[in-house]
């Protein structure tokens, strides 16, 4: 294989090249699964998913490569590689956002359950209130008992209108 790849790395890009040459060559004559264990390593080892690219047969294996990499090297782009389920997508944008805590991140989440917990865990990461404000009834409350636990605070509490939902965050320490 004589393709050439990006390299993010320090060495120099000859080096890098002749490496990723005899990686690639190695991972091909590997049987599954340790092919396609050999090519996720090989695009961790670099910070390159093209090597993810290389998976062929193996679907679910090529998007765990997508996914682990971007986890690595907190790299959202590389979520959309991942072809074989929404699901696997919207839970890699989902743990990247909440690792770099960015709200923005989980609007690329197709899924409703998924979007939401995105949403909810960062504005309880975050403690903030305002967020709250853009979630359904029930991760609304969830929200801001959340909150006040983090901050220690039960007068948070307060924005809560129901009673019994607003008792239940008093009580929640």
């Amino acid at each position: 294989m004589g393709s050439v790849l990006f390299s993010f790395d320090t060495q120099p890009l000859a080096t890098t090249l002749i490496y990723a040459e005899e990686s690639v060559e190695e991972c091909e004559n590997k049987e599954y699964p340790y092919k396609t264990r050999c090519y996720i390593d090989l695009a961790k080892e670099t910070n390159n998913v093209t090597y993810c690219e290389f998976i062929e047969g193996d679907s679910i294996g090529k998007d765990r490569c997508y996914y682990q990499t971007a986890k690595e090297f907190l790299n959202f782009s590389y979520c959309y590689g991942i072809e074989d389920q929404q699901s696997h997508k919207d839970d890699c944008f989902h743990d990247i956002a909440i690792e770099l805590g960015d709200n923005e991140l989980c609007w690329e989440i197709i899924t409703k359950e998924i979007k939401e917990d995105c949403q909810l865990k960062i504005a309880i990461d975050t403690k903030d209130l305002d967020y709250c404000q853009t979630l359904p009834s029930d991760s609304f409350v969830s929200c801001i008992s959340g909150i006040a636990q983090s901050l220690e605070d039960s007068s948070i509490c307060e924005n809560i209108t129901n009673s019994s939902q607003r008792d239940s965050c008093y009580f929640s320490y």
